[in-house]
This record gives C-alpha cells, structure tokens and sequence, in this order.
C-alpha cells in the first residue's frame, strides 16, 4: 500500500520518503548488522522465529516498494478519478481496483522477496542459535565436516533446497513476464 500512495498521491516529503527507502538499497546488509541485532534482542526475539522473520520482512521492504510504486503508476489514473466519481474511498479504490491491476509487480516483489530471504544465511546465523529456529541454509552446513563433505546428502538436500523456488517461479511465471513486459512500454 505504501507503494500505491508514493505513486499516485502528491504530499509534502513524498520524494524524500522514497528517496530514503530506495538509498537504504545501497546499504550493504552487514552494516546494519548491529543496529538489527540490538533492536533484535531489545525485543527479546533473539532465537525466535518471529524476529528472524521480522528482519526478513524489513530488508525486502525498500526493494518491494521500488517495484511496486513503479507497477502502480503504470495503472492509469482515469480508474481512480472514475471510481472516486462513483462514490469509492480510498479503500475500495486500492483494493477493488488497483490491487488486481497490479498482480504483475506483486508476483515479482513477492518472487524476489523470498528467493532473497530463501537464500539468506547471514542473519539467520546472526539471530539464531538453536536447533529448532534454524533455517535451510544454516542447516546445510551440517552437511559438511571438517575435512570431508558428504556429496550425496548435500546434492540431494541442495535440490530440495532449490525446489520451492523453482516452483514458485514457474506457477507466477506468467506474472513475472508482465511485469518486465509492462516496465519496457513507455506511455
């Protein structure tokens, strides 16, 4: 929603706001190590899924906003002006008619968003400690030793690891190739 408004709303600090979300896309992940770690375990959420969860959800927000505030102002504003003379709130408006519109740059944000967190290895390491909250990649490392690595465990834990990427790809696959269709038209 946050990218609807910046698209398609003209108020004071709009250009400032996604200023300083698209800038925090060039933060490297491990500067902001110890500002999430202490905010984390201020939270009491350190070895919990929920905090692991929540950083996730964060370091996708400014990358989501970019992609979908661009797929937003691609929507033509003539609906919203039609629909607001029919009488629709702001509500109805984003969710009856923007949101089905934008089912190309949700798809996309959404596939990038997980294969991102799917792969992430360096916060899950950060905020976890335990067995029981450990995610795909840390547990792939139990795969090796020392000196030797079991091949055959690790190839097949690899492809189930990739799988539900893969998967997720191929049923919003469509979605996807709209949205890089519709982001090359100029108009």
């Amino acid at each position: 929603m946050g990218g609807y408004v910046i698209a398609k709303f003209r108020f004071p600090g709009k250009s400032l706001i996604f200023a300083l979300f698209t800038i925090t896309l060039l933060v490297p992940a491990q500067s902001k190590a110890q500002p999430l770690f202490s905010l984390v375990m201020k939270l009491n959420l350190y070895d919990n899924i929920w905090g692991v969860t929540l950083v996730y959800l964060s370091m996708g927000l400014a990358m989501s906003m970019f992609i979908l505030k661009s797929t937003f102002m691609a929507i033509p504003k003539s609906l919203d002006e039609a629909a607001t003379l029919d009488g629709a709130g702001f509500f109805t408006i984003f969710w009856k008619i923007n949101f089905p519109l934008a089912k190309s740059g949700l798809a996309t944000a959404g596939i990038l968003m997980f294969l991102n967190n799917w792969n992430e290895y360096f916060y899950a390491s950060l905020l976890t400690s335990s067995d029981k909250n450990r995610t795909l990649p840390l547990a792939l490392q139990f795969f090796t030793e020392s000196f030797s690595y079991d091949y055959t465990k690790l190839f097949a834990a690899l492809t189930i690891v990739v799988l539900p990427g893969i998967l997720l790809y191929v049923c919003a696959q469509e979605q996807v190739q709209a949205s890089v269709a519709a982001s090359g038209v100029k108009g």
